[in-house]
C-alpha cells in the first residue's frame, strides 16, 4: 500500500491525441503552404504520367527535385497533397506494394493517374 502524500497532487493533464486524422492532415497542409502543395502536385502528376508508383517513391522523387515542406516538416506533409489529388479525381489508388520506409507498417499505396 502506498503512503498518502502530505500535499494534494494535481491531476495529470489530459493526453492530447490526434484521433481525427483529417484534422491533423488539414493542419499539416496549412503549415506546409500553397506553394509547396502546388509544386508537389505538379511533380506527382508528371511522374504518374510515366506509370503507377508508390507514394513513397513519389515523395522521394519530390524531395530529390527540391520540393520539400517548409520549416523542416517531415514526409507526412505530402499526405494532404495525395488526398487532394485523389478527392479531386486526378489520381486513384490502384493497389498496394511493399513499403520501403515503414518499420513493419502496412503496405504502401500504389497510385495512378485517372
Amino acid at each position: 500500500m502506498m503512503p498518502s502524500l502530505p500535499f494534494d497532487v494535481p491531476p495529470a493533464p489530459p493526453v492530447r491525441r490526434h484521433d481525427d486524422t483529417a484534422e491533423l492532415l488539414a493542419r499539416i497542409a496549412r503549415r506546409a503552404g500553397a506553394a509547396f502543395r502546388d509544386a508537389a502536385e505538379a511533380r506527382i502528376v508528371s511522374l504518374l504520367a510515366e506509370g503507377p508508383a508508390t507514394g513513397e517513391h513519389l515523395t522521394t522523387a519530390c524531395r530529390e527535385a527540391g520540393i520539400v515542406p517548409p520549416g523542416g516538416m517531415d514526409d507526412r506533409a505530402f499526405g494532404p497533397v495525395y488526398r487532394r489529388l485523389a478527392t479531386s479525381g486526378r489520381i486513384r489508388q490502384v493497389g498496394m506494394a511493399t513499403r520501403v520506409k515503414g518499420h513493419g507498417s502496412a503496405g504502401a499505396r500504389l497510385w495512378a493517374l485517372v
